[in-house]
């Protein structure tokens, strides 16, 4: 059996590879979390039941299609990002000496 096919037919989640013998037993992977476009900041917990992510989410689907509710979204998003870029900015106090340092 070739690499590519094992890689294919592995059944395991955890990144061990059967029949690779000789190779490191476990793969480190990184997967994207998607964020949850209601909740700003917080990732996607599949509250929705069926959903696999925010791009089949029932509760989004709901939201974006009600311009109602849509605006009030965006207002929340607004704040948050206003609120992340504040954050940043308190984080970065240069030292004195520093060109930035007032």
């Amino acid at each position: 059996m070739t690499l590519p096919n094992m890689l294919n037919n592995a059944s395991t989640t955890d990144g061990h590879i059967p029949g690779a013998h000789g190779v490191e037993d476990s793969v480190s992977r990184s997967h994207p979390q998607a964020e949850c476009p209601i909740r700003p900041g917080d990732p996607c917990s599949l509250c929705f039941p069926g959903a696999d992510g925010p791009e089949n989410c029932g509760l989004v689907y709901l939201v974006q299609d009600d311009p109602e509710m849509a605006a009030t979204l965006n207002q929340e998003r607004a704040k948050f990002n206003r609120a992340q870029r504040l954050a940043k900015q308190a984080d970065f106090q240069p030292a004195s000496g520093h060109p930035l340092a007032s």
